[in-house]
């Protein structure tokens, strides 16, 4: 059993299950993160709930296995990343709790892109990049950059617990300084579907990170091109 940092809707530590198998590792939540879900009154049996949980777990290589767990397989030369994916998957997930709430009428995912898409900015969808920590790092969009101004790497963040701001900032730092190429990092903040606390977005300004509000770039969606 591995307690990670991570935390999940209840505040409660991330916990993932090693289980050594000839050469290869099997990683996995031992069912919690469906059960949690299942719980909390969230079933994934719509046809939209269920698209997010695919399109989710199958972008970290994760599978759903017949008892409800999350499972994913390492051997001794990617542990750390397929450690990495799973927690990472099981934290997107666990984000599936908020599409209950009534008056979201539209995924934040899906909002962004079109708002992007109909005003012609370019974007480059579901990018990795190696950090220095040797694993892969996940982004929602790029924006290639132009001669006057550098790239955007856009993480779209529909729930800012407190817990995940550290793990946003983790994963630029992590890539950045590898990096050769002239970035701005962008998390896109879904402020219309729950309240962001100023605080929570004041503790990226210690790293150089601006946030960007989901309700500020519907008024001005051409700032990314700026």
């Amino acid at each position: 059993q591995m307690t990670t940092p991570f935390k999940d809707n209840h505040n409660d530590r991330i916990q993932i299950y090693v289980i050594p198998d000839k050469e290869k590792i099997l990683l996995t939540d031992d069912g919690y993160t469906i059960n949690d879900l299942a719980m909390s009154g969230i079933e994934l049996s719509t046809k939209k709930r269920q698209e997010i949980f695919d399109t989710i777990i199958r972008s970290y290589g994760v599978t759903l296995d017949s008892d409800d767990s999350l499972t994913i397989i390492a051997d001794s030369s990617n542990f750390p990343q397929k450690v990495h994916d799973l927690i990472q998957a099981i934290i997107s997930v666990c984000d599936l709790q908020y599409l209950s709430r009534p008056h979201i009428q539209s995924l934040f995912h899906e909002d962004v892109e079109r708002l992007l898409r109909e005003k012609d900015i370019p974007i480059v969808p579901d990018i990795k990049f190696v950090g220095k920590s040797g694993m892969y790092q996940s982004f929602d969009f790029a924006i290639p950059g132009t001669r006057t101004r550098p790239e955007r790497i856009i993480k779209l963040v529909s729930n800012l617990r407190k817990d995940r701001i550290g793990a946003l900032i983790f994963e630029w730092n992590d890539i950045q300084e590898i990096r050769k190429t002239k970035s701005a990092y962008v998390p896109i903040v879904d402020d219309i579907s729950k309240n962001v606390k100023d605080e929570s977005l004041s503790a990226f300004a210690a790293y150089g990170i601006h946030p960007l509000l989901f309700s500020e770039l519907k008024k001005n969606p051409e700032q990314l091109t700026v």
